[in-house]
Formats: C-alpha cells, structure tokens, sequence
C-alpha cells in the first residue's frame, strides 16, 4: 500500500513472479487514487472473468468505503461489448484483433468524458498488443494518463505474437523503464512448490538472459526466495 501510494503519474509498469503481490499493488493503487479523488473516472481490466469477480470483490465488500463501488471492474470482452454497445458481428478473422480493431474506431467517437482518467490492466501478459492500443486511446490523456500494467512473462498461456510497448503507444522507455519494477519475492507458494514450477521451465537459463533486455515485452523474474517451507512435492504422471 505504501508502494503504491509513491508511483508517479503515468505509464507504469509492473513486472513479478507468482505470489508477489502484483494484485494488491494494482488494487492498493486503485484505492489510493479514488481516495485522492472521488471524481476520477477508473477502469480495471483483466482477460479473465473469474478474476475480474474476485478483483470486484476486494473492492465492492468494503462497506465502509463505498467510493470503492465507483472503480469499474471488468474483464476485456465485457468492456468491449461495453464500449461497441453490444457484441459485434464478426465474419471471419482474428476475434481478438476484430475486436481490438472495432474499438479503436468506437473510441474515435468517444468525447474526453466519456473517456477513463485512470486504467489499471492485471494479468497484462494475457492481452493481445492491439487490446494495449485500446487502453492507451481510452484515457482522456493516452501520452501522459494513468495507465498501470502489471504481468508475470512465467505465466502466458495464450500464445500471441511478440509486440515493442512503444508500438502500443506505452511509454516504456526513457524515464519510464527506470520505473519498471520487478517483484521477486513469493509470498504465496513454499519454497519446495516454487523450486518444482522452476524446474517445468527447461527454457529458464535462456530467458533469464533476456531480463535486462528493454526490447522483451514480458520478461522472465526468477523468484528470489519463497518466504515459507512446507512438503516435499511429488510428481505424478498421467497418461492423458
């Protein structure tokens, strides 16, 4: 909560392994800004609908803080059908590009009200670039706004074609990498858990090397340490 009280205005970016607190940070942030003004106008987006309910949770069960109700939550194919007015016909294609295409071209309609002070995306490694694009053009100020992004390149299950932030419209570099910080602590797992799922990435001493690359979108944190111990884990293997 003190972390995300310091972060400066604009583009930030967040990267962290599993269990470090990337949510909180983002959810910390969120709070501290509707706090500083209940007027502004802030948007959570995540790709997936169970997290975009949890997420709704940790803000909405606050009874004592009902500004907290005023922070839109929601998963991206809910806010497109938010922004499109309904869900388009598509005929054939790329959905998610379609998608991204057709709200680009709705939000060239958008007045400055209608549009987000603030646009906080978790999970950011689930997104297609052109979802990025949308976030950046959906802010009432696209080069200077609040736009936080935190990820976790360990997790990207979606398999989507690599992409430069500034070709996004996300300033990444200059000023801003220097505020790319990099949670490596576990909180989550025991250190016996964490050490097997490193050991799942046979590619891990390859990907490391990259870390100090500017140029890799999502790069690879290697957990520092997992703050608890617990069972040795076991492996078990299935036939399907």
């Amino acid at each position: 909560e003190s972390f995300a009280k310091n972060i400066g205005d604009g583009h930030r970016i967040f990267f962290g392994v599993s269990g470090s607190g990337k949510t909180l940070l983002l959810i910390s942030r969120a709070k501290y800004l509707i706090n500083k003004n209940p007027q502004l106008k802030i948007l959570i987006l995540c790709f997936n609908v169970c997290l975009a309910s949890h997420l709704r949770s940790l803000l909405y069960s606050d009874s004592q803080n009902p500004q907290y109700q005023k922070i839109n939550v929601m998963h991206f194919h809910d806010w497109a059908k938010l922004v499109l007015n309904g869900w388009p016909s598509q005929s054939s294609g790329n959905l998610d590009e379609y998608l991204g295409k057709a709200i680009l071209e709705k939000l060239l309609t958008y007045t400055e009200e209608q549009k987000w002070d603030v646009i906080l995306i978790d999970e950011a490694h689930t997104f297609v670039s052109i979802w990025f694009k949308c976030c950046v053009h959906a802010l009432k100020d696209s080069q200077n706004g609040n736009l936080m992004i935190v990820a976790d390149g360990n997790q990207k299950l979606y398999k989507h074609p690599d992409f430069k932030w500034k070709d996004v419209g996300i300033k990444a570099q200059g000023r801003t990498i220097s505020k790319r910080f990099h949670l490596e602590q576990n909180y989550r797992n025991t250190r016996e858990i964490l050490s097997s799922a490193l050991n799942v990435l046979t590619r891990i001493t390859h990907l490391l090397s990259l870390l100090e690359d500017e140029d890799i979108t999502f790069p690879i944190i290697q957990p520092s340490q997992a703050l608890r111990q617990g069972e040795k884990t076991s492996l078990y293997i299935a036939k399907d």
